[in-house]
């Protein structure tokens, strides 16, 4: 491990250390490696931050699994490098792959940042970590933008739905789709309980097709669970309510002349 200007190595990778602004710079990647994995020991994800500078995929490959021990990821077996054969969206996955490691500083900054605002549970921000690292596996976005998407998606709440049910949606980790956060903090609005919201959300209720439901059949699914109803007896629910309703609406229609 040496300082820039005092080797003619190159620089493959270098630690900043926040409480101090100290910057380790190095040329040696096994000691690279064993740092950034000893500060992931000894101190977590906060207080700190590492870039990688050389393009190696090895070196970047041994970086990425660290990082994926650390937030309880599978490790990866092989670096996925963009190669001017592959299309757009392939270039675009294994571009935001790549950001895994570069992203990392401004993950923590955003989610330290959500953390501070809601003023709730505090050390919630590695496991938010790993949770967007999973939601993206696909890496159809990249770190930062899913992150992004999960601040946002917590402020909503906490702007259209209070403080509390923001708090307690972000404590609990049961709801983790940025869409059904915002779903479930509408249902537990109305007078749904914490405890259902997790399987509701096992049968894909508050996906894209919650929106779709109104004021008045969002009543009736709320009273249908807090009364014992099961989350997976909701769809066979709904068609019943459909079709009182269509009985309702025919008993509406005056009779004609033919009916008599």
């Amino acid at each position: 491990m040496e300082k820039k200007d005092s080797s003619m190595l190159p620089i493959i990778g270098e630690i900043t250390y926040f409480d101090n602004n100290e910057v380790m710079q190095y040329t040696d990647s096994e000691q690279y490696l064993a740092d950034i994995q000893k500060n992931f020991n000894v101190l977590g994800i906060n207080g700190w931050r590492y870039k990688t500078v050389a393009k190696d995929p090895a070196l970047i490959l041994s970086v990425r699994n660290i990082e994926h021990n650390e937030y309880g990821l599978e490790p990866e077996e092989e670096m996925e490098l963009i190669a001017p054969s592959q299309d757009d969206e392939q270039r675009k996955i294994a571009s935001n792959k790549a950001r895994n490691a570069s992203d990392m500083p401004e993950c923590l900054r955003l989610l330290s940042a959500l953390e501070e605002e809601l003023q709730g549970e505090k050390g919630q921000v590695g496991e938010w970590m790993r949770i967007s690292y999973e939601l993206n596996e696909d890496y159809e976005v990249s770190p930062a933008e899913m992150v992004q998407e999960i601040c946002d998606a917590f402020r909503n709440v906490n702007h259209q739905y209070g403080n509390h049910i923001a708090c307690t949606l972000y404590a609990r980790q049961s709801i983790v789709l940025p869409n059904e956060i915002v779903h479930a903090a509408d249902y537990l609005s109305m007078g749904g309980k914490f405890q259902d919201i997790r399987n509701l959300a096992d049968v894909g209720m508050f996906m894209g097709a919650y929106d779709l439901l109104g004021h008045d059949l969002k009543t009736d699914l709320v009273e249908f669970i807090n009364n014992g109803g099961s989350a997976d007896e909701v769809y066979t629910f709904f068609d019943l309510q459909e079709q009182r309703q269509m009985n309702d609406q025919y008993e509406d229609i005056p009779p004609t002349l033919n009916q008599y």
